[in-house]
């Protein structure tokens, strides 16, 4: 599903590609409608391969289908600058200014979801920082749009790809917002969905300040060595933040590894929650062996009202994690065990 949804957020650059070189080069109406059209099978292809795929539904779910067409254009319009914002400025810059400018409190919850493939989801309590991020949007439009009149009158060669590229982010954030994967007013810390629009923002930011520096090679290797080593910084901040997450899944696996031979008939196994996108449905086909029957449920509060009557709660398996789990980015990974508290779960069942 999420191969099927990059590839349609890739879709847009071909046609964008395309047409620009309609629009700029000096070429024949005939050329400039050849252009035009060979975009169109992109375009159409896409399309179908996702509309009569079985996970159409699941990748495409306009959310503003119903609205008059105006509303929904505003609609759309309203959340492709909110995501350019978003996907420009640093979220924490973001939040700064929206500090600065704004005497409420700016209060955000990051959150992971899933603990092997986190996905960090900003909730918004108040809307400070959603009216900021709208604000700054025409400047930030006028800041591309000032790259690309630049790049035309310094006649660079890199003009075509960097407005071919902006088009092509404008045609992936509607995409995103029209798919309708993600809510994109909450989603605005390192969410995959702006991987690929990060990766056009960052060639045209590199085209720009190639044509802006001067052309000697102590400017250039200055700013591959900034750029490089405050990117190392980041990667390495944030695996070492995420890394007990990681730990503690793997210890967890070899933990049901280990056991899962073992269990008897009809068990219930309860993990922390949640393990991993999909992960009940992994651990029931991986770790069950012939003779035995394992339902796996993640640790959410949901799980007992899956237990059938009359269950044998002494096949009730209740697992977590120890104390250091608890401690986050500071916690010693080797210190990180698996703890059975299916004693106390057990007493709980009638």
């Amino acid at each position: 599903m999420l191969t099927s949804s990059y590839a349609t957020l890739l879709t847009p650059f071909y046609p964008s590609f395309l047409f620009v070189m309609a629009i700029t080069k000096k070429l024949s109406i005939k050329k400039r409608v050849l252009y035009l059209l060979l975009s169109t099978p992109f375009i159409i292809i896409n399309y179908l391969i996702i509309k009569y795929s079985s996970l159409g539904e699941k990748v495409v779910n306009p959310p503003d289908i119903n609205l008059p067409l105006l509303k929904q254009m505003e609609g759309y319009s309203l959340k492709i600058s909110h995501q350019l914002v978003t996907a420009t400025l640093p979220f924490n810059l973001i939040t700064f200014f929206a500090r600065t400018f704004n005497s409420s409190e700016i209060k955000i919850f990051i959150n992971a979801p899933f603990s092997s493939i986190p996905i960090y989801k900003a909730t918004i309590l108040i809307t400070a920082l959603k009216a900021f991020i709208m604000t700054v949007a025409i400047p930030i439009y006028l800041f591309y749009s000032s790259i690309i009149i630049f790049l035309h009158k310094k006649r660079s060669p890199q003009f075509h790809i960097v407005f071919a590229l902006f088009l092509t982010l404008i045609g992936t954030l509607f995409l995103s917002a029209y798919t309708n994967r993600f809510d994109v007013y909450s989603s605005i810390f390192e969410s995959r969905y702006f991987y690929l629009p990060g990766f056009y923002i960052g060639i045209i930011f590199a085209c720009f300040i190639y044509n802006l520096i001067p052309k000697k090679p102590i400017f250039i290797i200055s700013l591959l060595l900034i750029w490089a080593v405050y990117n190392f910084k980041l990667i390495d901040s944030k695996m070492k933040s995420t890394q007990y997450k990681y730990t503690a899944e793997r210890i967890m696996l070899n933990h049901l590894k280990n056991i899962s031979g073992k269990l008897p008939e009809n068990s219930i196994v309860v993990v922390p929650s949640p393990l991993m996108p999909g992960g009940e449905i992994f651990l029931e086909k991986y770790y069950n062996n012939d003779s035995t029957t394992v339902s796996y449920y993640n640790f959410d509060g949901k799980w007992q009202k899956n237990i059938p009557d009359n269950f044998n709660r002494e096949h009730l398996y209740v697992m977590t994690y120890s104390d250091e789990f608890k401690r986050g980015s500071l916690a010693q990974l080797d210190k990180i065990q698996v703890i059975d508290i299916s004693t106390n779960y057990r007493k709980q069942l009638r």
